[in-house]
């Protein structure tokens, strides 16, 4: 069996600086990753005007967090 760690925070910074190239992600400042206390885990999305918008990407691969983030950015 094949293990491969997904660094998640990496994966949070890039797929940032490609949003910031769309429309969508013009007025976005931040993602931040965040790993909880409880093993939980979000990425914050974090606007221009301070609006904060948590994601929930606790137990997921690489594309689902992608998935996830995308999906709360719409």
């Amino acid at each position: 069996m094949l293990y491969f760690y997904e660094d998640k925070g990496q994966i949070i910074n890039a797929l940032f600086q490609v949003l910031k190239m769309t429309v969508a992600g013009v007025d976005l400042a931040e993602i931040e990753y965040r790993q909880l206390a409880d093993g939980s885990e979000l990425a914050i999305l974090i606007y221009d005007n301070g609006y904060r918008k948590p994601v929930n990407i606790s137990c997921d691969s690489g594309v689902a967090m992608l998935r996830d983030i995308l999906r709360a950015i719409d």
